[in-house]
């Protein structure tokens, strides 16, 4: 009995290290898998962590962007990708501080031929011979003459003539060189006689471009134009002011010497000689005509020339009524001028004229005069070289054109004329000739659209924290010129990571 205990105690004898060395592996393997995951866990925690702070790094920048863009103190990006310089404060914004690095660009999407409202103007010299194709009566008192760019197609000594000292153009001077090698073009230079008593370039520069002019701007839309039919629409009296509705004119029959109102709308002018001093109906010549001409909304576009007339109760029932049926929404006045018509300022006249907004689904172009080319409703047959805005006889002469003026083949004379309210044409001009007087008031002579240039932007965010990159894109419309807090339309915003 005592031999059977022994054996069986040697067979059990053993057992308990093999079990031990099971589960040791075991519990390592566990371990050692648990660790890889707590590691793994980690580390994606870690990522995540690094992708999470450089996307709100990069939203930051791309909200920086789109505010930079609003105070309109970013370029018009054109040619880009164009980097933007962040100018952030690191304890205002400790986000965009907390990235290793932030680069912010911004790319033009609307890469067709620029709109009007890129220019204070474009000087196309069509049948002018190359003398004076630009020229500004600038007081020594007006420290600027110009602001916006500026195009001409040929820019010799003889091409423009400034007839004061020290006329400040805040922006680019552009010339064409398309023909020429810019280095060779005569134009103005430091080196050329007088250049520095005439002309201070401000903020702008000289500028070779190898591009005519109708390659770098374009016909702005028409509007939905009145009818073609027989006769005028009907003129109505509102106190002493007379009231002209939108249509289609074979004569003008103005209220010579007093106050006129155009309502808003579209307006097209068949043959017909606008002498603001005379009435073709009655013969009758007068000095002193007030033409006031749409109604603003007190933010983009109002009466500044034109005031206190016996039309303001007229414009004010324009504006109760709403815009016109023919003015695509908008509150304001566009002239066509067809055929053999023209503007005459005369005897003493003051004429102001709020745009018309005509919108072509990319851009709204303000709008106060357009001369039919060609392909227009009816082409006008003005010769080369005439001109279709003119000064007549007076010396109180004053002339406000709040919308742009599209006029390529056609001079156009504003020499003498006062334009007391911040300039004479003040949201960008086309035409072979160009003479203004630089007025009182911080824009001068010539200005660019001020509200209606909408730019498409692709503007880029990406910030990169402890290596990992995030980028964050916005595309945004921009009105340079509108009021703050409404330049920019921000489209989409996408993360890209």
């Amino acid at each position: 009995m005592n031999v059977r205990r022994r054996d069986v105690g040697r067979r059990d004898h053993g057992t308990i290290l093999p079990l031990v060395l099971v589960f040791v592996v075991v519990l390592g393997l566990v371990l050692a898998g648990t660790a890889r995951y707590t590691a793994t866990n980690l580390r994606y925690s870690a990522v995540v962590e690094e992708r999470a702070s450089a996307s709100a790094s990069a939203e930051a920048a791309l909200r920086h962007a789109i505010q930079r863009v609003g105070a309109n103190a970013v370029a018009t990006c054109d040619g880009g990708p164009v980097t933007i310089a962040p100018t952030y404060d690191p304890v205002a914004d400790p986000i965009l501080a907390d990235a290793d690095t932030i680069d912010i660009t911004c790319t033009r999407l609307d890469t067709g031929q620029a709109t009007l409202s890129d220019w204070a103007a474009v000087i196309t010299a069509d049948g002018i011979g190359g003398a004076n194709d630009l020229e500004i009566n600038a007081p020594a008192t007006i420290e600027q003459a110009a602001t916006g760019r500026i195009f001409m197609q040929s820019l010799r000594q003889s091409d423009l003539r400034i007839n004061y000292d020290d006329v400040v153009f805040n922006g680019n001077l552009f010339y064409d060189g398309s023909g020429d090698d810019c280095a060779t073009i005569d134009r103005y230079s430091e080196s050329s006689s007088g250049w520095d008593d005439d002309i201070v370039m401000g903020s702008g520069s000289f500028v070779c471009w190898p591009q005519t002019w109708d390659q770098v701007v374009d016909e702005p839309p028409t509007a939905n134009l009145p009818a073609h039919v027989p006769g005028n629409p009907t003129w109505t009296m509102v106190g002493s002011c007379r009231v002209f509705e939108p249509g289609w004119y074979h004569e003008l029959e103005l209220n010579v010497g007093g106050d006129n109102y155009f309502r808003s709308g579209a307006y097209v002018f068949e043959d017909v000689l606008i002498d603001t001093s005379y009435d073709p109906v009655t013969t009758t010549t007068a000095w002193g005509t007030t033409i006031l001409a749409g109604y603003g909304d007190d933010t983009t576009f109002d009466t500044r020339l034109a005031t206190g007339t016996s039309c303001e109760a007229a414009q004010a029932l324009d504006a109760l009524d709403g815009p016109a049926p023919l003015n695509t929404g908008t509150n304001g006045v566009t002239w066509y001028l067809g055929g053999s018509s023209k503007l005459l300022i005369n005897r003493d006249t003051t004429i102001e004229m709020i745009p018309m907004t005509i919108d072509d689904g990319l851009r709204r172009h303000a709008v106060s005069l357009h001369v039919f080319g060609s392909g227009g409703a009816w082409p006008s047959t003005l010769a080369s070289g005439v001109d279709v805005i003119e000064e007549g006889s007076g010396s109180g002469n004053r002339a406000l054109f709040q919308g742009q003026i599209w006029a390529p083949t056609q001079p156009i004379d504003l020499y003498q004329l006062t334009g007391d309210a911040n300039g004479q044409i003040t949201s960008g001009v086309v035409a072979a000739q160009v003479l203004v007087d630089s007025t009182s008031g911080s824009m001068g002579a010539l200005g660019p659209d001020r509200t209606q240039a909408d730019h498409e932007l692709l503007l880029s965010a990406t910030a990169t924290v402890d290596g990992v990159t995030v980028e964050a894109r916005a595309v945004v419309e921009h009105r340079p010129g509108a009021t703050a807090g409404s330049r920019v339309a921000v489209r989409s915003i996408r993360i890209i990571d």
